[in-house]
């Protein structure tokens, strides 16, 4: 029996020489190409092999996609599959030596990079360099070996549609893509690509995601056994019309929608069953992130799209909101205009009609969303006129900006989000919000500035921004820095820096301070009295609400651990805290996998009774995660207002 099979394995061996030749080429491709283009002495294994995976699971996910396909189909286009099935070897023999064999070259080749990576690491050791992380190593390997089963048990199914296989495996990862921007619960565990969790720091320890794992494995069995009956079933299909059917343009097409409705119909059962296991950690519902953007979901019928149009907007709606689409449409032209009006736009950058787009999601509790000459927009049903003009206003700002500027701030946006965002902001509060309408922000920007002076320096480095403190902040903050610019050189400030900023002899890509010094000094601004004044404008923010702020006292520092399913945060509390903090005051924590910066991967909680947080663990794959403790006083700002992020390993 096992001469038998071995002869299958040696069978199949001689039929994958390409492949085996193409997974030598590439080995000696890399190990010539690395040579040319790195120094060896300089290249540990650490920093450029086991802590960046994605890169070479995508290699070894081509790699078995190559070597699966039409694996399980030679025998039948070559005519041999009746001669062997007269053999005495069984169609299971059969089947596993062929995703046996895709595995071991797919594996070797791995194991060999890996061999590879560790004489580049002896290479590379100095006196003060940290050990070789054998265990990191281990790990890697392991779930990398794991990985290489997974792909080669999934795509044997698959490999039977041929060349329509690259289109249901498209759609898969389509779909959980999109499933994915939903924060659809669990939906990880589904994504192999999102098993290496892999530790932020060689010191660190990595935690091997064993229900992931589980998961992944009931999927690679399934997909195996479906695979075995695919094959098994390849004789039994009898008759000329049905064998040249199935052998036709449309039987592989009816084939591959097959597969793929199978595809969609298991995620829609899984999105149910998680759904219904699993409550996710959201903003409650009264916390709204910029003034005036209560979204609740509308109940009302009718999804049909329509579409109006005015001489500057183009609105795109369902039918269920067509009346107060189109009364804002109304007054979208004057909207439009009194925004140019502000910004001194000129004709060039006032021409077109831009899209507003009321019909598709925006991500949770988010207003709007401006791009070149599109606005995404929300306008719930308990909005009001004046709402909605708000919002649009501080859109179309958006756009005026990329307008006028000949879409330079798109080149350097980490360096101008908290620009693009503050004047947007006080366009709306100027225009669309007069009066005291801006309280909220002072009050929240007092809050935050009480804790930790917001520098400018941070404000055009939205990378370092977004890992430090609440990247909302830049809506405030920006704010302020406007009207310290306008405080020190008038209502023409706005208009004048960016019509410095399109200039032609502009140089372009610059970056944090240089990008903001060469526009102010080409409008003839000193950069300097703008942030003294825009720090005065924060000390006497905090001056004024000090009264208020004192009772709020940051969170800095707090443990988390692992506990049944659950991350259970336990902030470090000041005492009193409870009787010190405002009537109405709640104190609310979000988590966040990785500092990527992503609010769409970020979870929330209130504080328990037993004053912890908690979040499900299964968003939280990478042993590593950081939080934020912040103060929500809807009196004070409907913002809750968050501190320094913390950085946590929970066990």
């Amino acid at each position: 029996m096992i001469r038998r099979f071995l002869i299958v394995l040696w069978k199949e061996w001689k039929s994958l020489q390409p492949f085996y030749f193409l997974l030598l080429a590439l080995f000696i491709f890399g190990l010539v190409f690395v040579q040319i283009v790195e120094y060896m002495d300089e290249y540990p294994i650490w920093d450029n092999v086991i802590s960046t995976p994605n890169d070479a699971l995508i290699v070894t996910f081509i790699l078995c996609l190559i070597g699966v396909l039409g694996v399980l189909t030679r025998e039948k286009d070559e005519g041999v599959l009746t001669y062997l099935d007269g053999l005495p070897v069984s169609r299971l023999s059969m089947y596993f030596a062929k995703g046996f064999i895709v595995f071991v070259m797919v594996s070797a080749l791995d194991i060999a990079w890996i061999l590879e990576g560790l004489i580049y690491e002896h290479l590379s050791r100095e006196s003060d360099s940290p050990a070789t992380p054998w265990n990191h190593i281990a790990t890697f390997l392991f779930l990398n070996t794991f990985l290489v089963a997974f792909f080669v048990a999934v795509l044997l199914p698959v490999s039977f549609l041929r060349f329509w296989s690259l289109l249901v495996i498209s759609a898969w990862f389509f779909i959980i893509a999109i499933l994915k921007t939903q924060s659809v619960p669990y939906i990880t565990w589904i994504d192999p690509f999102e098993l290496m969790q892999v530790p932020d720091e060689i010191d660190e320890k990595w935690v091997i995601p064993w229900k992931h794992l589980g998961v992944l494995s009931v999927i690679g069995i399934f997909s195996w056994f479906i695979g075995l009956c695919f094959y098994s079933m390849m004789s039994a299909i009898s008759g000329r019309k049905a064998r040249e059917f199935v052998g036709s343009f449309w039987g592989k097409a009816l084939a591959a929608i097959g597969v793929m409705a199978s595809l969609i119909f298991l995620l829609v059962l899984f999105f149910i069953l998680s759904s219904i296991l699993y409550e996710k950690g959201e903003l409650p519902e009264e916390v709204r992130p910029i003034a005036g953007t209560d979204i609740r979901p509308e109940i009302e019928g009718g999804n049909a799209i329509e579409t109006a149009t005015s001489k500057k907007f183009e609105f795109v709606y369902r039918k269920k909101m067509r009346k107060r689409a189109r009364q804002l449409l109304k007054e979208s032209d004057e909207i439009f205009f009194q925004v140019a009006d502000y910004l001194q736009a000129d004709d060039a950058a006032k021409a077109g009609r831009t899209v507003v787009d009321f019909s598709n999601p925006l991500g949770s509790h988010n207003a709007g969303q401006a791009y070149w000459k599109k606005i995404r927009m929300a306008y719930p049903a308990n909005w009001s006129l004046e709402e909605a003009k708000a919002v649009l206003g501080h859109e179309v700002t958006h756009v005026l900006i990329n307008n006028i500027t000949g879409k330079r701030l798109e080149e350097s946006f980490g360096s101008a989000r908290w620009f693009h965002e503050g004047l947007a902001s006080q366009v709306e509060f100027e225009i669309f919000r007069p009066g005291k309408a801006a309280t909220d922000y002072e009050h929240w920007l007092a809050l935050s500035s009480t804790w930790g002076e917001v520098h400018f320096s941070e404000l055009v480095l939205n990378g370092v921004l977004v890992t430090k403190r609440d990247p909302n902040i830049a809506y405030p903050a920006g704010m302020e820095w406007i009207r310290a610019a306008i405080d020190v050189y008038g209502e023409e400030f706005p208009a004048k820096i960016l019509k410095s900023i399109d200039r032609p002899d502009a140089p372009r890509e610059l970056a944090g301070l240089a990008l903001w010094r060469d526009a102010c000094l080409a409008a003839g601004y000193d950069l300097e009295r703008i942030r003294g004044r825009f720090r005065v404008r924060l000390r006497d923010l905090r001056t004024k609400f000090k009264e208020t702020c004192e009772k709020m006292p940051e969170i800095t520092e707090g443990e988390a651990k692992r506990v049944d399913g659950q991350i259970i945060i336990t902030p470090e509390l000041p005492d009193g805290w409870k009787d010190n903090a405002p009537e109405g005051a709640k104190l609310i924590c979000r988590v966040r996998p990785d500092k990527s910066g992503d609010p769409g991967r970020w979870r929330y909680s209130q504080l328990g009774d037993d004053d912890t947080f908690s979040v499900s663990e299964v968003d939280f794959l990478k042993p590593k995660i950081g939080f934020q403790v912040g103060w929500h006083y809807k009196t004070w700002c409907d913002q809750p207002v968050f501190g320094q992020w913390i950085e946590a390993t929970p066990e």
